[in-house]
């Protein structure tokens, strides 16, 4: 008689430990990081070799002569003048071809005015009675893998 009612205990105990078997899995938490970076790509700086690498069209410029204020952007409606054919060759000697918007082709000298090379000037030689004729480029900027360069 003793083992009959010991299987009820026995009973209730596996039971209860099957119960909690069962009830304690639990589902796991998992948390996700989403980690976010900010990433700078900057422009090559302008050298020498990159100036003198290729013919360059004005992209975008604004200048004062007379006491006029002009610009022109490539592409532009309001455009005060037109470069469009106007093309710039550096070499690095320090000399350089200029086609002007005019359609004449002018030699010039040029240098850089600053170590970050963000300024040149650059003197077109005009034959007599125009003569020399000077410019000064500021905040020259190259975008990487632009044809063009802004003055």
């Amino acid at each position: 008689m003793k083992f009959l009612s010991a299987l009820p205990v026995v009973a209730i105990v596996a039971l209860a430990s099957l119960q909690m078997s069962v009830s304690s899995c639990s589902k796991e938490n998992t948390d996700t990081l989403i980690v976010r970076d900010t990433v700078r790509i900057t422009d090559t700086a302008m050298t020498t070799a990159i100036l003198t690498s290729t013919a360059w069209k004005t992209q975008e410029s604004r200048w004062i002569r007379n006491n006029v204020n002009s610009y022109y952007l490539r592409g532009g409606s309001n455009n005060t003048e037109s470069l469009d054919i106007q093309t710039l060759t550096f070499r690095a000697d320090g000399t350089g071809t200029h086609y002007n918007g005019d359609g004449y082709t002018v030699q010039f000298n040029w240098e850089w005015l600053n170590n970050e090379k963000t300024s040149l000037k650059y003197t077109d030689h005009y034959p007599t009675p125009t003569g020399d004729y000077t410019r000064v480029w500021e905040h020259i900027l190259y975008k990487n893998g632009a044809p063009s360069m802004a003055s």
